[in-house]
């Protein structure tokens, strides 16, 4: 029995080896059960965020046409009541006359007052039909649903698979989408994530918002402030989102396509709640060198290399809110940070001027 123990222990050496091996394996599982997950959770976020802005930005188009139509309904209207109001004036002024020549008059007067009375008759009055206001087509939103699979293996069960279908949209069948992970590599943590649009932009009559498949095209017009800068911000602030949004570790970003931007300002605003109090804020000019403005923050050495940008760049700015800082990226090359001591109460910001355009992008 003694001369059987090498024999065991072999046995035994192989098979805590076998073991170990596993071991490693299920470790390597786990952890891309837990990458992947993260990562299909960041995609439904994106995917429905997205789809949130899309909606907004719809609206406001859809009002804003409706408040031209206004505009054009009220000018016909008013010019139709004029001209009607000063022909009936006119008439029943000749009227009277008539009235006071019947009991004398000379006969140039009664000739005077006919040829009046004939050029009142002849003036044209438009005529006004219609039955208002109404909505011919509401259109259809369709909300594609997405499939979404767990493909996680058992050595009791050599194929175990699980399956869910998150169907949005009242139910509809799985679109072509279709998100599968099957254990690859996890993203390293250095690696920059671009993280999705997490911000909403409300803009009223002065600010034509037209949707495109990668964001929302903008274009100042100031119909009523006669021609004065006009500045938009988020309606949330940096510490909304990130209260809203813990995956995302502190960090909320968004980004700008400039298009005519000559004179435009990007950057971050002060949210307060008293409506008599100036906001401060860090304003950047990026169709000239070196032009910033406000007193938000401490500005760095960066900000003075800061590029000048042309039509069709791309502008992205990353708040981090572990860091509290504000770092800036131009076509996806790394500006640097060009703020520190930013507190998370800011929202996201651009002023620009009547003809200047830019788009923020999903």
């Amino acid at each position: 029995m003694r001369k059987r123990l090498p024999v065991d222990v072999e046995a035994l050496t192989h098979g805590k080896a076998r073991l170990e091996n596993q071991a490693n394996e299920m470790n390597r599982t786990a952890v891309h059960y837990e990458d992947s997950y993260d990562a299909v959770e960041n995609t439904i976020t994106e995917r429905f965020a997205s789809y949130k802005q899309q909606l907004i930005q719809a609206e406001l188009a859809a009002r804003s046409a409706l408040s031209s139509l206004r505009e054009s309904g009220d000018v016909t209207l008013t010019g139709a009541r004029k001209s009607f109001l000063s022909k009936l004036n006119g008439i029943t002024y000749h009227l009277l006359v008539f009235q006071s020549l019947q009991h004398g008059g000379a006969d140039y007067e009664i000739l005077e007052s006919r040829s009046q009375l004939d050029t009142c008759m002849k003036a044209e009055v438009a005529s006004i039909a219609g039955r208002g206001f109404d909505v011919r087509n509401t259109g259809e939103f369709k909300v594609e649903s997405l499939d979404i699979v767990l493909d996680l293996q058992s050595g009791k069960d050599p194929l175990q698979s699980f399956k869910s279908t998150a169907a949005a949209a009242g139910g509809r069948g799985p679109s072509p989408l279709k998100i599968t992970d099957y254990g690859t590599s996890p993203t390293p943590a250095s690696q920059q994530v671009q993280l999705p649009l997490r911000l909403t932009f409300p803009v009223d009559e002065d600010v034509q918002a037209t949707v495109q498949p990668d964001g929302v095209f903008l274009r100042c017009v100031a119909r009523q402030r006669g021609g004065v800068q006009i500045g938009v911000r988020s309606r949330e602030t940096f510490k909304d989102i990130m209260e809203r949004y813990r995956k995302d570790e502190g960090r909320v970003s968004w980004r700008v396509r400039l298009g005519n931007v000559r004179d435009t300002f990007i950057g971050v605003v002060e949210k307060l709640h008293e409506s008599s109090a100036s906001p401060e804020g860090f304003y950047w000019k990026p169709a000239v060198q070196g032009v910033v403005d406000g007193s938000i923050g401490t500005p760095t050495s960066n900000v003075r290399n800061l590029p000048v940008c042309r039509t069709g760049d791309v502008v992205r700015f990353l708040y981090d809110g572990n860091n509290r800082c504000l770092q800036v990226f131009l076509n996806e090359t790394n500006c640097g940070v060009i703020l520190n001591d930013v507190h998370a109460g800011m929202s996201a910001c651009f002023i620009f001027f009547p003809g200047e355009t830019l788009t923020l992008l999903f």
